[in-house]
């Protein structure tokens, strides 16, 4: 009996084929099913980037558009923009250039020693025969008054002038090149050193002019880094300033789209690529007047050069420097702009 029962409940095979076909074509329907509607919100969210993307194509044109019906006025502030850029720049390209001129002195550093106008030559010629077995220095030169008299009427031109003098203003000096100088440290310890030589007056390294031409660059980088950044400020007020005249003359068409139901994300997209743009034309500008002052110095920086018997000339700026300016310029542009809009779009609700 208990055998019959069991044999009774236990489904047959057919059956239990039937049932996992049945399974099958449902779990198939329903992917048919959901397959339609995953694509159907791909479809939906494709069309919603585009739609996004395009409207920030329209606003961008659009608002280009509304700056050049009024020329003058969008001149005007970007000129006033290009002005706030151009002297950072300037400072900038000033400063590149004096490092390029200190980085091309590649002269062998050189100490003077001038001796007191009292001091016998023999002391001199002595002294000069000490640095010469000293091993710290590569070069050892001695110029005596007489021929530091000479060398300097030949070159100044001052014959006829020196003739009448009583006695020799010039002292005797001894040029050394050292082997090595390996900064302002080991410089300074070497001309403690040559001051405790007896009859020396002065010592003096004919390099240290590029020792404080980099402490000056030093400080003008920092200083135009500070002005840099008031000027960047000024350029964001000058914007949202700007940007805010534009919103509140558009105010009756803000609180009509509004009533529509426009978002304030919505609204502030034109402003937005208002001050875009306007940053960018202020660059723009700011690379034409460097330009120009560039072409103003040209004549005076190589009239100078000659007189210091070099070949110098003012590099302009480079490419990458260019859009950087530019691109910073549109930035600035931008964030003067949102801020603005985060504010005024506020105060413009519909009641």
């Amino acid at each position: 009996m208990k055998n019959n029962t069991r044999e009774n409940y236990r489904p047959k095979s057919g059956q239990q084929t039937k049932g996992r076909a049945s399974a099958a074509r449902q779990t198939a329907s329903v992917s048919q099913e959901s397959q339609p509607r995953k694509s159907a919100h791909r479809t939906h969210r494709t069309s919603e980037i585009g739609l996004f993307l395009l409207h920030h194509q329209q606003m961008m044109w659009q608002s280009l558009q509304r700056l050049l019906k009024a020329p003058v006025a969008t001149f005007m502030t970007a000129l006033m923009i290009a002005v706030a850029l151009s002297l950072p720049a300037m400072l900038y390209l000033l400063i590149e250039n004096a490092q390029t001129l200190s980085s091309r002195w590649d002269g062998a550093p050189q100490i003077s020693l001038f001796f007191e106008l009292e001091a016998p030559a023999e002391s001199v010629t002595e002294v000069f025969g000490q640095l010469q077995q000293d091993q710290r220095f590569s070069k050892v030169e001695l110029i005596t008054a007489e021929q530091a008299l000479s060398e300097f009427e030949q070159q100044g031109g001052f014959k006829g002038v020196l003739q009448h003098l009583s006695s020799n203003p010039l002292p005797a000096t001894i040029v050394l090149q050292p082997k090595q100088v390996d900064g302002a440290y080991h410089q300074q310890a070497i001309a403690e050193t040559l001051k405790q030589i007896k009859g020396v007056e002065q010592v003096q390294f004919d390099t240290a002019w590029i020792a404080r031409l980099n402490a000056m660059l030093q400080l003008g980088q920092r200083a135009g880094a500070m002005l840099a950044g008031l000027f960047a400020l000024a350029v964001i007020l000058v914007i949202a300033n700007t940007v805010r005249l534009a919103i509140e003359s558009r105010r009756e068409e803000i609180l009509v789209v509004k009533l529509v139901g426009a978002t304030n994300a919505y609204v502030r997209r034109p402003f937005l690529y208002m001050g875009l743009w306007f940053g960018v034309l202020g660059g723009l500008l700011a690379l034409v007047l460097v330009h120009c002052l560039i072409w103003l110095l040209t004549d005076p920086v190589a009239d100078l050069s000659q007189l210091y018997e070099t070949h110098f000339e003012i590099a302009a700026m480079t490419l990458d420097a260019s859009l950087l300016l530019v691109l910073t310029s549109g930035v600035l542009g931008w964030i003067g702009a949102l801020f603005t809009c985060q504010r005024q779009l506020r105060m413009i609700e519909p009641r």
